[in-house]
């Protein structure tokens, strides 16, 4: 009798402790997605404004952001991404000085920064990468990130369009998304600029 009380008690105690555990990890999965998805749109509307402020004082083109476009303000082999990370230490000398004199933030404490086998830089943001950046019109920049957990997009669609993920592809608001043929998805962050 005592045997099959003890086993109903420890029954009972295993069975609270899988759900307070189980309710932990759930706690703690939504509070971690919450905090990536808003480093990244903070990321991303710092990375536009800084982009803008950029291109405005410098008189470039605020759509060409792809390797080769900036050429030569920077290198080739840089894209608008890797200006707005680094900065003046990637502008050619020609340009170095002119590019120093408006003090533009640099953003290389706000990404983490690998090398990847080919050389190239790549950068991610709250655990996801960051691909690219682009003008959308003249008033609304994007930053485009690559393989990106379907619960962080999902998150940041409830948190900055009111509306959770739905589907494979959504083109609207400020959170975009698609899924390519090889099942990652692409998060684009839409957002004003805001320059003083």
């Amino acid at each position: 009798m005592v045997e099959k009380l003890n086993w109903k008690v420890t029954g009972s105690l295993v069975a609270g402790l899988t759900l307070i555990m189980a309710t932990y990890v759930y706690i703690m999965g939504n509070s971690a997605n919450r905090a990536t998805a808003k480093t990244i749109v903070s990321f991303s509307q710092e990375a536009i404004n800084n982009w803008k402020q950029i291109t405005t004082a410098l008189k470039i083109d605020i759509t060409k952001t792809q390797k080769s476009n900036l050429f030569p303000v920077i290198p080739k082999k840089f894209a608008a991404v890797d200006l707005v990370i680094y900065g003046s230490e990637i502008v050619n000398p020609a340009y170095k000085q002119e590019y120093q004199q408006y003090s533009f933030p640099r953003m290389t404490d706000k990404a983490h920064i690998i090398t990847n086998e080919q050389g190239e830089l790549q950068y991610n943001v709250g655990g996801v990468r960051l691909i690219s950046l682009a003008d959308n019109g003249g008033e609304v920049g994007a930053v485009f990130y690559l393989d990106t957990p379907k619960q962080i997009i999902d998150t940041a669609s409830e948190l900055y369009d009111a509306t959770p993920m739905s589907g494979e592809k959504d083109g609207k608001g400020i959170i975009r998304y698609e899924k390519l043929e090889n099942g990652q998805y692409v998060m684009g962050v839409f957002l004003k600029y805001q320059t003083k």
